[in-house]
């Protein structure tokens, strides 16, 4: 075992007529569309509006709060949605590490992790369950980290 005749005893799904496997791939793609038919059926028209609203508000309120900290800028000046990139002052993946540890703060994406350039450049995403006073805390995690 172990060389390289052993894929041939073994027994893949994808390798299965539909009928007699017992899991299919498509099924977590199913059950997604299902649970997000589900929740704009409950929220209908006018809560999703609500959502979509609350969404760009509270991220429009983070994008100022970030921005006025020293050492923090916004690199894109087009319009947003709920997602926003920062560049720090500092690498982005250790102040992000920096902020989980000190603060228990999941404060963003590294985005060096897809862009070895982009060495300082976070992305954060503000969503209509985040409260204001957990944004501040976001806000003032960052200024704790980088000493601003």
């Amino acid at each position: 075992f172990g060389g390289p005749y052993v894929g041939l005893f073994a027994t893949r799904e994808q390798h299965i007529r539909r009928e007699k496997a017992t899991s299919n791939i498509c099924t977590n793609e199913g059950l997604i569309a299902l649970a997000a038919t589900i929740y704009m059926t409950t929220m209908g028209r006018r809560g999703l509006q609500e959502v979509a609203m609350q969404c760009a508000q509270k991220a429009s309120y983070a994008r100022r709060q970030i921005a006025a900290l020293e050492g923090f800028a916004l690199p894109y000046s087009a319009p947003t949605f709920n997602e926003f990139v920062v560049r720090a002052p500092s690498r982005a993946d250790a102040l992000l590490r920096r902020l989980a540890s000190e603060h228990q703060i999941t404060g963003g994406l590294a985005l060096s992790h897809y862009d070895p350039k982009r060495p300082n450049d976070f992305l954060v995403c503000v969503t209509e369950t985040n409260k204001r006073g957990e944004i501040d805390a976001l806000v003032n995690g960052l200024k704790g980290v980088t000493g601003s």
